[in-house]
């Protein structure tokens, strides 16, 4: 905290009465419990000093002479210039009592939660020194790791031209001096490691790959014979990474061509090293790759016998040493994989069992290190795919278990680190998840998509959420005959839809024709135009008619479209389409979908047909969900 501080850069463009740094600092370090007072020297300090900061800890709070320091301070120079830092535990067991003494509630910056609270904390102390708005600095600091940035991406290209020069000087000179080649595996160490451990939040694409690329050219340079152990791993993680962001990129070929290369060096090295963990590990990461590219284009069948064979290595590892968080962590990947193809594959019992497997790895090393942010969100993760599974069998845990326990994780970890936008996405999604299996709970995501796509307006998988929830709350508005909401809502998904539709960025991105239709169709039924309702009804149905019978969409847009003939009063056209809908596959298929469930239930209430009706409420009731099907809107599912 001393060195941060003195250290710390105050922005030229913010006025601090012409002070440019916040030096010096005077820290003691002499022992005080063999004193009978504060020294001299601490004394002199307290006098001179305009501010105090007090690291506060249940060890300070218990300390006799930082307690005096405190009130001597606050003495001389009244309460304002006194900051306290939570360095561990929480105000309660922290603040020493003369930082509270009169009934004083001092604030605190937080420094236990990692690099992110410590840099957050030091930011928050200087900004009071300084007598500045915290948001000036966060933007001041915003623009220095830009500008850091800039330069590690313009050093990454440096450093590929220079590994272009290392292969070179490999072919024309192979034997070359050792020093000169340690010196060259360091540099490719830095590229594989920190170098890419920096550039990958910000999705530097292009240099990752040019970075992987170079190593892996220097490699290639090399002679077999001379490709040991430790070379061939290097070579394998180069490719891991090449096919990686190949695979972001949605370079298939490239993808697979990359890890099925890795896969070949890393299973030369385990042949040759059959009992070394290193070995073990490496395979493993070329195993989960080559599944995650054949995952990536559906090709689940392809996909299973990759993570099957990741899974048992990790399994492995993990009964070499099971007290390894390490390979505790591999094992609780490898069955959390296996839980998400098995459900791919539509074996929903086994991926309910192999998800509540790697919840319970991940519980191991949580009791370990049970505030890990890395390790929760892991477990959020495996929690979520338990409760699809759980929505679709019958199960000892209900989907809403899974999802309240998720939700309860993000909160906590956003409460500690507010500034993790990608936290609160996962938040919301989960929100999302546990109000569909859960029609008490009641969550709009809109708002909170709204404030994080402002954040960031170019993230495409953002937009695309607010996009598909915006038209959610634009039916579910004029349903309820509330034409202003509805409105907002689908000014609020036309923008989404102009946005993706302009964007080349994500080829992924795939618009629903059918949503844009329907909203037409809710617009031309409030502005009370029937017959150009009727008529767009009717094209809808049609493009929907040409998709699989199996299609994700379709079973949803089709229902959809049963609630506007029932707006319409055209009760033929409805029970025709309602026919035709219960003969979509995937609607036969999913026996314990909630959402399908609750659809079926408002269509058979329509009919009266009391058999189904019997059924579908017990299948909701085994969820412990409201059976709202059977109130006279019928819709509202």
């Amino acid at each position: 905290m001393q060195r941060a501080l003195e250290t710390y850069v105050v922005p030229k463009n913010i006025s601090v009465n012409s002070r440019k740094k916040l030096s010096p600092i005077f820290r003691d370090t002499t022992e005080l419990t063999a004193h009978h007072s504060l020294s001299l020297k601490i004394r002199e300090a307290v006098h001179q000093s305009q501010y105090l900061i007090v690291l506060c800890s249940p060890s300070a709070q218990k300390s006799h002479w930082v307690n005096e320091e405190v009130r001597l301070f606050r003495k001389i120079h009244g309460e304002a210039s006194i900051l306290c830092v939570i360095a561990e535990g929480t105000p309660e067991t922290a603040f020493p009592p003369a930082l509270t003494a009169g009934g004083r509630e001092p604030l605190a910056a937080n420094l236990s939660g990692g690099k992110d609270s410590f840099r957050l904390g030091v930011t928050q102390l200087a900004a009071s020194m300084l007598g500045v708005g915290l948001d000036a600095l966060i933007q001041r600091e915003h623009q220095r790791r830009r500008n850091r940035l800039w330069f590690l991406t313009a050093s990454s290209v440096l450093f590929s031209a220079l590994m272009g020069g290392m292969a070179f000087t490999a072919i024309q000179a192979q034997n070359a001096a050792e020093t000169s080649r340690s010196e060259a595996e360091k540099m490719v160490e830095f590229m594989l490691t920190d170098l890419r451990q920096d550039l990958e939040p910000i999705g530097k694409l292009d240099v990752l790959d040019n970075v992987g690329s170079r190593v892996a050219d220097y490699y290639d340079a090399i002679a077999n014979a001379d490709m040991d152990d430790d070379r061939l791993a290097r070579q394998a993680r180069a490719r891991h990474l090449l096919g990686q962001v190949a695979i972001y990129q949605k370079r298939m070929e490239k993808a697979e061509a990359e890890i099925q290369a890795a896969h070949d060096a890393t299973q030369r090295v385990l042949k040759r090293n059959p009992n070394d963990p290193a070995a073990f590990f490496a395979h493993a990461q070329s195993e989960y790759w080559a599944g995650e590219v054949n995952y990536r284009q559906a090709k689940y069948t392809q996909t299973l016998p990759y993570w099957a064979a990741y899974d048992d290595l990790a399994s492995q590892l993990y009964g070499l040493n099971p007290d390894k968080i390490d390979w505790i962590m591999e094992a609780a990947w490898g069955r959390g994989n296996l839980g998400s193809i098995y459900g791919k594959l539509n074996d929903h019992k086994a991926a309910l069992q192999n998800f509540e497997e790697a919840i319970a790895y991940f519980n191991i090393v949580l009791e370990k290190k049970p505030d890990d942010k890395a390790v929760l969100k892991e477990k959020s993760n495996a929690l979520q795919g338990a409760a699809h599974a759980a929505a679709r069998i019958p199960s000892r845990k209900k989907p809403s278990d899974y999802m309240s326990e998720c939700v309860e994780i993000y909160e906590t970890l956003i409460s500690k680190v507010p500034s993790d936008y990608l936290l609160k996405f996962n938040l919301i999604y989960a929100k999302i998840d546990l109000s569909l299996y859960d029609v008490t709970y009641n969550y709009n995501p809109v708002q909170d998509l709204k404030a994080l796509t402002a954040y960031d307006p170019k993230n495409l998988v953002w937009v695309e959420l607010l996009y598909k929830e915006s038209y959610k709350q634009a039916l579910s508005a004029f349903i309820d005959t509330d034409i202003s909401s509805f409105k907002n809502y689908v000014s609020v998904f036309r923008e989404a839809e102009k946005f993706l539709t302009q964007s080349e960025d994500d080829k992924s991105i795939r618009l629903d024709a059918a949503r844009a239709s329907i909203v037409g169709i809710m617009e031309n039924l409030t502005a009370n135009k029937q017959e150009d309702a009727r008529r767009l009804l009717k094209q809808t149905l049609k493009q929907l008619e040409q998709q699989p019978e199996n299609h994700k969409k379709r079973h949803a847009r089709h229902f959809e479209l049963i609630c506007m003939t029932h707006q319409l009063s055209d009760i033929e056209f409805r029970d025709s389409l309602i026919k035709a809908y219960q003969k979509i596959d995937t609607i036969k298929l999913e026996k314990f979908d909630p959402l399908i469930l609750r659809r079926k239930l408002a269509l058979v209430t329509l009919l009266n047909n009391e058999d189904e009706i019997k059924a579908l409420s017990s299948a909701l009731e085994r969820q412990k969900e409201p059976l709202k099907g059977q109130e006279s809107d019928c819709f509202r599912g």
